[in-house]
Order: C-alpha cells, then sequence, then structure tokens
C-alpha cells in the first residue's frame, strides 16, 4: 500500500525477484521489445507465474500468450545451451522449430485446460546447432488469466538423458552378457576340443562338453570325482595331477601324451594334448581345474609314419646323390673316350684335305667335306648329350646376373656374321640367378635366331626384348627366319629333334630340349610363336 491507502505498484525486483542469474537477467531485460510489453502492463497472473518459475528448484518455463513468449529459470537454462540468452523474451516456436512438429499438438490442448505429462520422451533438440536426442520428463500445466481463461503454458522439464542412456546402456550390457553367457556356452557345447570343469579339493565333476565324453568313452561323468569317473587313470598319474594343479594355481601342460584309456568296451592307447588350468577365485585361490583336451592319436602316428619314410627318403636321397656323382664321372669318360676316335678321324680327314685335296675329284672332296661335318655334329652330340643329363640334376649358387652384360658377352662369343642385324631392348635387368645355365638359354636361342635368320633371308633380323611378368621377367627372342608351322611347335622341344636335313643345318638336335629342361627347373615356362614363312619367336621366364 502507498502512503495515501492505495495499492503500489509492482517493480521489476518484485516481479523478477530473487538473486539467481535469470532473475538478475529478467530485471535488466527490456521487456517491452518483446511481444508482452513493458512489465507494468503484465497481468498479475503473469507475474505471479514467473515469480514461481524463477523461485523454483525444478527447470522451469512459462509460455506466455499466443507467441508463447518463453521465461524460463536457471534449471531449464541448462537445457538451452547456446540458444540463451537470446531464448529469453522470444516465441517458443522461433527457439525450438526443431521440435515444434511435437509441440504444436500439445499447446493447443493445454489452452483448452488439460494438463499433458510425459515420461522419459525422446525430444530431438539442437541446444547446441546440431541436433541430439534428449530424453525428457515434462509436465505441460495451463495458466489461468484474471479472465479464467488459460493465458500460458507452465512446463516443468527434467533432462533425464543421462539417465536413460545409463539404463539402455545397463540393458544392452546385460543383454549382451545373457548373449555371451548363450555363446559361451555354445562355445562350450561345440567346442572341437574336450572340456570338463572340476570344483573343490575332490575334484567333482561339474561340466563336461560332447567331446569331452566321446574320447572319454561316453561314460557317466556329471557328480563324480575324477578318480570315480576314471578308474582306468588312476595308476597312470593323471588324477594326481588335479591335486598339483588346484595347490599351485599353475597350469600343467600335456603334450602328445600317451593314454591307456578304456572306452567302447576296450583299451586303447591314444595320444591327447591337454591343459589342467586353475580356476582362481577373487580371494586369489584355486577352487577348480578346467581340462582343455584335444586328442592328437592320427596325428601323431601319421607323424611317425612320417618319419620313418623321411628317413628312408634320405637314405634314397643319399644313394642319389652317390649315382648322380657316379654318373657325372662316367658321362665325363664316356665322352672323353667317344670324343677321341672322332679327333683321329677328324685329323686324318684333314690330313688328306691339305696333302692330296686338290688331286681329289669333286665328288671326293664333297665326301671329305661331309665326313669333317659329321665328325664335328658328333661331337656335338656327346656334348649335347652331356649338357642334357646335366641340366635337371647339378645346380649351381644364385647370385646377381646382369642379363644386359650377359647377352653383349653371348654375342661376342657366337660372332654372328656382319650382315646380320641385331636389335637388343635397353635396360637388360639383374637377376639373382645361377649364370652359366641362363647363358646357355640366351646363347642356345640367340644362335638359333642368328643360324636360320641368315640361311633364308638376305636382311637377317634378330630382336631381344624384356617386360616384367608379375614375380618373374619374360624374355622375347625374335627373328625374321623360315618360321615354324604350328604342328611342329610341340616337337621341337623333345631331344634330337631338328627340321632340317643335319647335312643342311649343322645341329644335334638337343639345344631346345636343353633350354626347355634349364628353364622348367628353375621354376619358369618356355613356348615358341611362329607360323610358316613369318619368323619366329621364342619366349620364357625367368623368376627376378
Amino acid at each position: 500500500m502507498t502512503a495515501g491507502g492505495g495499492r503500489r505498484a509492482a517493480t521489476v525486483d518484485d516481479v523478477f525477484p530473487g538473486t539467481s542469474a535469470l532473475a538478475a537477467l529478467c530485471r535488466e531485460k527490456d521487456w517491452g521489445a518483446t511481444a508482452l510489453g513493458p512489465v507494468e502492463r503484465w497481468p498479475q497472473s503473469l507475474k505471479t507465474a514467473v515469480s514461481i518459475v524463477l523461485g523454483s528448484g525444478f527447470p522451469m518455463i512459462v509460455l506466455w500468450g499466443p507467441e508463447l513468449v518463453q521465461i524460463y529459470n536457471d534449471g531449464y537454462r541448462l537445457l538451452m545451451g547456446d540458444k540463451h540468452p537470446a531464448g529469453l523474451g522470444q516465441g517458443n516456436r522461433a527457439c525450438w522449430p526443431e521440435v515444434w512438429h511435437i509441440n504444436e499438438g500439445i499447446y493447443p490442448r493445454v489452452f483448452q485446460g488439460e494438463t499433458i505429462s510425459f515420461k522419459e520422451t525422446m525430444y530431438p533438440i539442437a541446444p547446441h546447432g546440431q541436433v541430439e536426442e534428449h530424453h525428457l520428463t515434462l509436465c505441460y500445466s495451463p495458466v489461468r488469466d484474471e479472465s479464467g481463461a488459460v493465458g500460458g503454458v507452465a512446463v516443468t522439464v527434467f533432462d533425464v538423458t543421462q539417465e536413460v542412456r545409463t539404463r539402455i546402456e545397463r540393458d544392452r550390457a546385460l543383454a549382451e552378457a545373457k548373449a555371451e553367457r548363450n555363446r559361451l556356452n555354445d562355445v562350450f557345447q561345440q567346442a572341437p576340443a574336450a572340456i570338463m570343469v572340476t570344483r573343490g579339493p575332490s575334484h567333482v565333476i561339474e561340466a563336461a562338453n560332447p567331446l569331452y565324453a566321446h574320447v572319454t568313452g561316453d561314460r557317466a561323468l556329471l557328480g563324480k570325482t575324477v578318480p570315480e569317473a576314471f578308474p582306468d587313470l588312476v595308476d597312470q598319474g593323471f588324477p594326481a595331477l588335479y591335486d598339483q594343479v588346484l595347490a599351485t594355481r599353475e597350469p600343467y601342460v600335456g603334450n602328445e601324451a600317451l593314454v591307456r584309456v578304456e572306452r567302447f568296451g576296450r583299451t586303447e592307447e591314444a595320444y591327447f594334448n591337454f591343459v589342467y588350468q586353475p580356476l582362481i577365485g577373487e580371494d586369489g585361490s584355486a577352487f577348480g581345474v578346467m581340462t582343455h583336451a584335444i586328442e592328437v592319436t592320427d596325428m601323431v602316428r601319421a607323424r611317425q609314419q612320417a618319419e620313418q619314410r623321411a628317413a628312408e627318403l634320405a637314405r634314397l636321397t643319399q644313394a642319389l646323390e652317390q649315382s648322380n656323382r657316379e654318373l657325372d664321372r662316367f658321362a665325363y669318360v664316356t665322352s672323353h673316350d667317344l670324343k677321341a676316335p672322332l679327333r683321329g678321324i677328324a685329323s686324318l680327314a684333314q690330313w688328306i684335305q691339305e696333302d692330296v685335296g686338290e688331286q681329289l675329284s669333286s665328288g671326293s672332296q664333297e665326301h671329305v667335306r661331309l665326313l669333317l661335318g659329321r665328325v664335328h655334329r658328333m661331337e656335338a652330340l656327346i656334348d649335347g648329350i652331356l649338357a642334357y643329363s646335366r641340366a635337371g640334376r647339378v645346380r649351381e649358387s644364385a647370385a646377381p646376373v646382369d642379363t644386359g652384360a650377359m647377352v653383349k658377352d653371348s654375342l661376342d662369343l657366337l660372332a654372328p656374321p656382319e650382315h646380320v642385324r641385331i636389335e637388343v631392348q635397353p635396360g637388360l635387368p639383374t637377376l639373382m640367378a645361377e649364370r652359366v645355365p641362363l647363358q646357355q638359354v640366351f646363347m642356345n636361342l640367340l644362335g638359333n635366331a642368328i643360324k636360320y635368320s641368315a640361311l633364308s633371308r638376305p636382311d637377317p633380323l634378330v630382336r631381344l626384348t624384356f617386360r616384367p611378368a608379375g614375380d618373374a621377367y619374360e624374355f622375347a627372342i625374335s627373328d625374321n627366319g623360315p618360321g615354324i608351322a604350328p604342328a611342329y611347335h610341340d616337337r621341337i622341344w623333345g631331344i634330337f629333334q631338328t627340321l632340317e636335313a643335319r647335312d643342311k643345318v649343322e645341329g644335334a638336335g638337343i639345344g631346345l630340349s636343353v633350354v626347355k629342361k634349364i628353364i622348367e627347373t628353375r621354376g619358369g615356362r618356355v613356348w615358341v610363336e611362329s607360323a610358316l614363312g613369318e619368323g619366329a619367336t621364342f619366349r620364357f621366364t625367368w623368376p627376378k
């Protein structure tokens, strides 16, 4: 009351009482700039509702008028996030557009006088700019004005997001634990190992999976002590190991242990890998033992047989190596003994040519030429057979080989005629290889290409290229010679095979068979691409 007896006008301090941060902010705010207008024009019902909200210890907000202008307390401000302080005095729809589709059906009912509550309802609100799922417990209550009509809505809000999430996580964890227990039981029952669990110092069997029951002869197990269930194992010392594991709390591991076990009406000798694992309680003491066993009888017996076969194979290998050494000595001596008379025949033929060559008829001279050619061919044949016999048996140590330098050396040794054009792709690779066998391959293929192209064309051309091919390199040696008909593509790799008469083209018919043997025993492959009259390309791969 004023001094004159009239009612004193409510001040801002009266409408927004208290020392809270929101009360202070409300006192400072220019309410005249909002849809509510200056505070002194507010109806008493609104002032009362605001004072209740600001004085409440619970998160509350009052929404007034058709615009649902917001006034809230400190508890509710925590839910506002970055929407505060702009949300103070702002219309509810403008402040919370992301949940208007939920609220627009609620507020008309409250303005009809209905009180509406929701428990732990999910609201997709965005207090920090990004929509977040919040679980809220709310009560929407009508606030009546002086006319008795509903002038606004008072909302009490509890953010129970953390509680709900904790409960959901707890329920999920419980469900997962239950599912995990079921899975563990399934694993226990279906495990490809024999598993048994005992408890206590008497080692009473609490559980055993089907495989354990099977490998022990499907005998009765549950509820019995280990000695009672396995009297056939007592004298073999296995039950006593349970006492040791329980006392020491250290596992016992058995590898390929021989066990004489009675099962299915007979005593069998079986081998097992097993572990007796102590089960440790929260107090650190061992309360039981888990047995994990795998029968390895077949594996042990197979290994024993394999060891016997390996010993026999080692003996045979040693004998084969001795045989190979003897074969090498025999081949060397034989080649020397075979070449000696050939060298004598060749010397006699040359002496005849030198002494009376001009006096011989042309027919006799041709006979002497043929004789010398066949002597040389016979020597080449002996060398070829020796090389072929050694190609798959004799191995050298691998070392880095510069194939570019090797090809150059090979061409120097081959000494091709001057009119033969030879093209070599630059940058030939360096390989980890046995030098001599690889050089044999290049010498043979390059020599054939030079020989056949020079015999058949006035412009012979030999080309060597390469390309990476996975873990190998592919080399290609091509020529513009007479070519090879497809019908002979397989035949040429056989020993003693030639496509030209031996008196026409010198050759023992062994070179390509040696090439094939060398390449294939080193993990590569070799093939030919050719047609009659179109030259030939010999390709081979060699590991990097």
